[in-house]
């Protein structure tokens, strides 16, 4: 039999004892621990206890932490809880409020495999790329995809991996993941599966501040080897730029062959060693420079940044050229890669979904439900000339469902599904759904609650982790039978969740409140350690019940393109009912004109949580743009993590 009570440890007595217990002799029949299968076990290993009279077993604990079990007759099946603290502990049998029975035990750290870096960014297929990190060992059965594809491992120790890239199509964008018994990880930058045309892009080659293969043209001395935990693999080139034009520091690789009118993408590793560092990319034969890629800014952990250009016909070959001298703040550069062809752009997923924009009608979707109420139309549409039209029934939200082709998905990972929506009147809403029933009703791992839509083009996003399926394929579905509203869909998409690098500092809030300013309600706003979603600390706010801006933090000022296109996502929890808050963007100043965002209340619930909107910037009297947490109109206390704005590209461009 399996229980599921939590019964408060009243008390707990000495962990150096085998077996201990109270009870009156006439009440309960003694628990006995003979012995368990293993002295010390992993988070989510079991652990067979025996002994006698077991089966009188109320409840289980490791720590302080409840243990499901089972009971077979003999022996009691114990799984270690995945939250467990690691270390010396005690397993403790709860027979009755008063009986507890105890004995000593270890909860070990499970060894997870750790990608921290890979030799090159690209490679060709059949050649060697070696992959450093952390438990890799051996006894673990390592083994290793590129692109969902097998590679073959040649060599094998505790903190590298070298394998032969598998048969891909050139210059495939793909993952490398290694996967041992106790895990998976990823590589989290972009690998291209072909030759890098440019001769040591990744730096190795050379001694001292010289690269082989590399000429620095201008201020040579700006440019000197680091190595080991500096460099994001091996050997790489730290820039200290002139701080003046940006070809005054400038790094050029060999001349190479390019075929004319063909597109080719310059990828490269960098980091800086503090903010404010600058660079762009340029291709020449000089005095024939025909490209300048735009300006990125360098932030302080690695990166992975990528310019797309079509090449020219020169005399003696094109070179790659680092423009570098903007800025004397100090980063590292590794990793240089140029590829044939236009990728997409580096730290984007690619696209799962087919058809996410319904151009192609009902091709790649099929209607399960409610065959009468789902239809492509042209009467409305946020991309193109079509999007899916729905009328709710008033009903179940299965009632009208439409579901994509089935996608197959990496277990435990995570993925955002997005769209943009309307409805065309009050109380529209629908959710979404991943996998379908199949084999009962466990396939359905994922339930996005409703999106509660307005009557203007809106884009909304959930983010949930894969499941196993009895099918292996994962279908994402529309839900769209509770409402009595129409209802447009477009722009579905579906992709692996990589978190982007801010543009505003600090929106985890690890490091206190800097980067942010509470601008009203002082007592009503703090960094805490009693919740967070990530790391240790979040942002609590208690609302007051009146104004929006009654409670206010507002992120330090960021210049955005008039023009452009945000994404503005975190996490999010209330520790009640009726929790929500609003966002915006700039900041009350010359007048109300100056504020040109409001999101809206997110309406949140008491689990964490991720939400999501998309903005345009709008030129201000300032040119800094704030993004201000506005949570004075709610009475209930909200937790905030993780704040995150990047450029957003428009499914529609």
């Amino acid at each position: 039999m399996k229980n599921y009570i939590k019964i408060l440890l009243l008390s707990i007595l000495s962990v150096s004892l085998l077996t201990t217990g109270c009870k009156e002799d006439d009440e309960f029949a003694t628990v006995n621990i003979s012995g368990l299968s293993v002295e010390s076990a992993y988070p989510l290993d079991e652990v067979s206890i025996s002994g006698s009279n077991l089966e009188t077993v109320q409840s289980a604990f490791v720590g302080t932490e409840e243990a499901m079990f089972t009971f077979d007759g003999g022996t009691l099946n114990l799984t270690v809880p995945e939250d467990a603290k690691i270390g010396n502990s005690f397993i403790t049998l709860v027979i009755a409020p008063q009986y507890r029975v105890v004995t000593a035990f270890e909860v070990l750290l499970r060894p997870t495999p750790v990608v921290q870096s890979i030799s090159s960014s690209a490679v060709a297929v059949g050649s060697e790329l070696t992959i450093r990190g952390l438990s890799f060992n051996t006894e673990y059965n390592p083994t290793v995809k590129i692109g969902g594809a097998d590679a073959t491992i040649t060599s094998n120790t505790e903190t590298e991996l070298v394998v032969t890239v598998p048969n891909l199509e050139p210059y495939e964008q793909a993952n490398v993941e290694v996967t041992t018994m106790h895990g998976t990880s990823k590589s989290k930058f972009s690998f291209f599966a072909g030759e890098n045309l440019i001769v040591n892009g990744n730096l190795e080659a050379g001694a001292g501040n010289d690269f082989a293969n590399w000429t620095k043209l201008n201020g040579g001395d700006g440019m000197t080897e680091v190595s080991g935990e500096d460099a994001y693999y091996g050997r790489a080139v730290r820039v200290v730029g002139a701080a003046s034009d940006a070809w005054r520091t400038q790094f050029a690789s060999d001349p190479i062959a390019l075929i004319p009118n063909t597109e080719y993408t310059i990828v490269l590793l960098a980091k800086g060693e503090q903010d404010g560092a600058k660079m762009r990319v340029s291709v020449s034969q000089w005095p024939d420079d025909y490209f300048y890629g735009e300006d990125v800014e360098i932030t302080t952990d690695w990166a992975q940044y990528a310019w797309t250009f079509t090449g020219q016909e020169l005399e003696g070959g094109s070179r790659i050229v680092l423009d570098m001298g903007y800025t004397d703040v100090p980063f590292i550069v590794d990793n240089v890669t140029l590829i044939q062809g236009a990728s997409v752009p580096v730290g984007d997923s690619p696209e799962l979904l087919t058809n996410g924009s319904f151009e192609d009608d009902l091709n790649n979707w099929t209607v399960l439900n409610g065959p009468d109420n789902a239809e492509v139309t042209t009467a409305d549409a946020y991309c193109g000339s079509k999007s899916l039209k729905v009328v709710g029934k008033g009903g179940n939200p299965w009632d009208v469902q439409v579901a994509a082709d089935g996608v197959e998905l990496v277990v435990g990972t995570q993925y955002e599904v997005s769209f943009w929506a309307k409805s065309a009147g009050e109380e529209g809403f629908f959710r979404m759904s991943a996998s379908q029933w199949a084999s009962g009703q466990s396939d359905d791992f994922f339930y996005s609650g409703n999106f509660n839509l307005t009557t203007d083009w809106a884009y909304y996003s959930r983010i949930f982790e894969a499941k196993e399926t009895s099918t292996g394929d994962v279908k994402v579905l529309i839900d769209a039978g509770e409402s009595t509203q129409t209802l447009y869909i477009d722009a579905v998409s579906l992709k692996e969740y990589v978190p982007k690098e801010s543009l505003y500092a600090n929106g985890g809030f690890e490091d206190d409140m800097t980067g942010w300013t509470i601008l009203n309600g002082p007592d009503n706003a703090e960094v805490t350690t009693a919740d967070a979603y990530e790391g240790s600390k979040s942002l609590k706010v208690v609302g007051k019940g009146g104004n929006p801006w009654d409670v206010q933090i507002a992120a330090d000022g960021v210049v955005l393109t008039v023009g452009q296109q945000y994404k503005l996502s975190f996490w999010a929890k209330a520790a009640g009912e009726e929790g929500f808050f609003r966002m915006s963007a700039s900041q009350w100043a010359s007048g109300q004109s100056d504020d040109f965002f409001y999101s809206g209340n997110f309406e949140l619930t008491t689990d964490w949580a991720y939400y999501t909107r998309v903005f345009e910037a709008k030129e201000t009297s300032t040119g800094d743009v704030r993004v201000l947490v506005d949570a004075g109109e709610s009475t209930q206390t909200i937790y905030i993590d993780n704040i995150i704005v990047t450029e957003y590209s428009d499914p529609c461009e």
